[in-house]
């Protein structure tokens, strides 16, 4: 592939990507002390009134509360920011030889897993430089390590994918990938990976497969990893419009498949209600889920959600209610045997029945451009921060079908005669036109009271329209509508 094939916006998008990741930049020599961190459907009617919450929620609980929770956002399309694309002329066919295979010696890594054959870092970032794990998964080996330092707390929207407070490394050597060295008696001096050294710091979702049970990817000193991963993901358009083209080039990881020398075996991890953190129990296991798709090895992920939370993993299905639905990413044959990547499907499957309820590619159609809507509440007469006062929910339908309901996501803040909810990560829509509903109602262990105070709003949105919605409540009144502030990036 030669200059002339690149997309012409490469350097400009991938400048984003560095940008992104830098944001909130720690100092490059913190020097403290050594520590580690712990290890970290089908539409329902409206909510029952009083019924037990069922409502989606905060992207940046569910972001970070659901796993190993990191944060998240992306691009593609015409007539805006595009996400990382394949080349005019079509995507390479062949891995690039920009480095050499692992050596076959005690720190050798495995040629193949998952039926894919298992590249080097430096030749999966030149993939990803080219645009070529957009919406395609790939299998990379190298040695992997990260610190999350103290550091102050930084106002603003960061979107899911956003490495603040976290040094990463994911490289060809185990030098290049130590961040931190003994100093002094009691403590180490961290810093970034250096300059010039291919680096493929991955995020890890909610919905990654063995990522939960690794102990190892808490620790400072570096492992070696074979990752599964893809760029190009959807949440990208959860990211500020400034960092979308950067979000696009994020590495995300489907699957850990394997560690220091032993396969990792795929798993369901564990997830939660995000509201009230209670685990989730689901009815089928991830091999029934498997069986009922009809793939085997060509499996990749899968994790049991709320179907009101499968939105902050893939923001184009808006689902309402609790109950519980299977997210799972599979890849597809094999294209060239030259090609180390794979198209991925998504899948959405019933976990009592088994029934598969929606599927499509992980790439981005070519034309996807939705637009953002924030929403956010102010309470008058409400002490900040509340038990068991009122909170505010939200609902969105169109052309009477219910799309969206939850709590407005985000923190509250406030004093002891006006509370703010909100807002946080974005609901992404479809251009159209839609109804949006807010009220108040008590959260009380999982229960929800009587709704009061309700009013609604009549919005239309075109393609990549970003709107914000402010809610406010007067005391024992309904509430009003007018337009919201947007949140400011991080």
């Amino acid at each position: 592939m030669n200059d002339d094939e690149l997309d012409p916006r490469r350097d400009e998008l991938l400048l984003a990507y560095l940008r992104s990741r830098s944001e909130g930049h720690v100092p490059d020599a913190l020097r403290v002390a050594a520590m580690r961190p712990p290890p970290a459907a089908r539409p329902a009617s409206r909510w029952a009134r009083g019924s037990r919450l069922v409502a989606g929620l905060s992207a940046a609980a569910t972001l970070v509360a659901i796993t190993l929770i990191v944060l998240a956002t992306l691009p593609p399309g015409l007539g805006r920011l595009p996400t990382p694309q394949p080349s005019a002329t079509g995507r390479a066919t062949s891995a690039p030889s920009t480095s050499p295979a692992p050596s076959a010696s005690a720190e050798s890594f495995p040629s193949s897993v998952a039926g894919m054959p298992v590249i080097t870092v430096a030749q999966a970032v030149e993939l990803l430089h080219e645009g070529n794990l957009s919406g395609r998964a790939v299998a990379v080996g190298g040695y992997f390590a990260q610190y999350f330092p103290s550091c102050p707390f930084a106002g603003g929207y960061r979107g899911p994918f956003s490495d603040f407070c976290r040094m990463v490394a994911f490289t060809d050597s185990r030098e290049a990938s130590t961040l931190c060295h003994p100093w002094g008696a009691s403590g180490s001096e961290c810093s970034w990976a250096p300059d010039g050294v291919s680096n493929l710091g991955p995020f890890f979702m909610s919905e990654t497969s063995g990522e939960q049970s690794l102990s190892a990817l808490y620790q400072q000193l570096p492992v070696r990893l074979v990752v599964i991963g893809h760029s190009g993901d959807a949440r990208q358009w959860q990211c500020s419009p400034d960092k979308r083209g950067g979000c696009g080039f994020a590495f995300v990881a489907d699957r850990v498949a394997w560690v220091d020398g032993h396969d990792v075996p795929i798993g369901a991890p564990a997830t939660i209600d995000a509201m009230t953190g209670t685990p989730i129990q689901p009815a089928m296991s991830l091999a029934e889920v498997a069986r009922a798709l009809g793939v085997g090895e060509e499996l990749l992920t899968g994790a049991p959600f709320q179907a009101k939370d499968v939105w902050t993993i893939d923001p184009r299905w808006n689902l309402v209610g609790d109950n519980l639905v299977w997210f799972v990413r599979s890849i597809t044959a094999e294209e060239s045997a030259a090609d180390p990547t794979r198209p991925e499907m998504v899948w959405l499957v019933d976990d009592e029945t088994g029934e598969l309820l929606a599927q499509h590619d992980l790439a981005l159609a070519a034309d996807y451009g939705p637009a953002r809507i924030w929403v956010n509440a102010l309470l008058h007469g409400i002490e900040c921060c509340p038990g068991t006062e009122p909170r505010p929910y939200y609902s969105v339908e169109s052309s009477g079908a219910l799309v969206h309901e939850s709590m407005v996501s985000g923190g509250a803040s406030g004093s002891q005669n006006v509370t703010t909810f909100g807002p946080d990560t974005p609901l992404l829509l479809d251009p159209g036109t839609y109804t949006v509903t807010s009220w108040l109602a008590t959260y009380d262990g999982g229960v929800i009271g009587e709704p009061t105070q309700e009013c609604s709003i009549e919005i239309t949105l075109r393609a990549l329209d970003d709107v914000g919605l402010h809610a406010d409540f007067p005391l024992n009144r309904p509430c009003t509508f007018a337009s919201g502030a947007l949140p400011s990036p991080f």
